[in-house]
């Protein structure tokens, strides 16, 4: 998969920790890196006097903002052979993002960058591009280590997002993949895959995987199936504690498009892997 991958900066820590982690992955997979940061001026600067403060020029936002970029990237990019471009762009920085993301194979964040809240299940940006992104985004924990090895897990439950998100991990990786459907009885989803009947939940679960993982992965191997009862956040999160990354659609089978799903964000926002959420355009 040699392509480039974009990775928001904002001068947070986790900022620096999804271009650590981008450059893990592009040392893998061949591709080069965008580092991007968006600068807008303080909504302070913005109001009359007397509560307005000074504008500074545009060409020293610019400065102010390529150099706070270089302090992340320099001493990265010295220890790497991989290409890593930087990019100051003036706007809101998820929009900066998604552009700059529109000829992008993945879009790398923080879950929570500058000003972020801990406890907040994901920081605004995080949130906004994971939705809109054109290509798949990966969001990065604020943990200590993300290593590369170990299983991916996937999150399956019929949906189109689902189906793309088997089909990323599949071509993302030659290791181990395991497909796992998480069920709530008596509540549960309404399943997007025709011809099964609500009978018992676990055999409609372990049918409904193993169809979907023919259908996005066909008879690839490494592959294994799990469908277990509970809360799905919880388990995809429990998951994670023995894989290298989480896989889900941005939207499960009730999600509206735009949005991102509820279960797509509670697991984005807690599992202490990166979460990969691929869109099912």
């Amino acid at each position: 998969m040699s392509s480039l991958i974009v990775v928001g900066v904002d001068g947070s820590l986790g900022g620096e920790r999804a271009l650590r982690w981008a450059v893990s992955w592009a040392e893998r997979t061949g591709a080069s890196i965008r580092a991007v940061m968006g600068w807008e001026y303080p909504s302070l600067a913005l109001m009359p006097p007397p509560l307005g403060m000074p504008i500074p020029p545009e060409e020293r936002m610019e400065e102010a903002s390529g150099s706070a970029l270089a302090e992340v990237v320099e001493p990265i990019r010295s220890t790497t052979d991989v290409e890593i471009d930087a990019v100051v762009r003036h706007g809101r920085a998820a929009r900066v993002l998604l552009d700059e993301a529109e000829d992008a194979s993945l879009l790398v964040v923080g879950t929570r960058g500058r000003g972020g809240l801990a406890g907040v299940l994901l920081g605004s940006v995080s949130r906004k591009v994971a939705a809109a992104a054109p290509c798949p985004v990966a969001v990065i924990p604020e943990v200590a280590d993300l290593v590369l090895d170990g299983p991916v897990v996937v999150g399956v439950d019929g949906s189109s997002g689902s189906l793309a998100a088997l089909r990323w991990a599949g071509e993302a990786t030659d290791g181990p993949i395991e497909a796992l459907h998480v069920f709530e009885y008596p509540f549960g989803p309404e399943y997007a895959v025709d011809g099964f009947e609500w009978d018992d939940p676990q055999e409609l679960g372990e049918k409904l995987l193993a169809q979907s993982v023919i259908e996005a992965l066909d008879d690839r191997p490494g592959v294994t199936q799990r469908a277990v009862k509970g809360d799905p956040r919880q388990v995809m999160v429990d998951a994670g504690q023995r894989a290298s990354m989480i896989v889900v659609g941005a939207r499960g089978t009730d999600g509206l498009a735009g949005v991102l799903g509820s279960i797509t964000t509670g697991v984005a926002s807690a599992a202490p892997v990166p979460v990969v959420v691929v869109p099912d355009r």
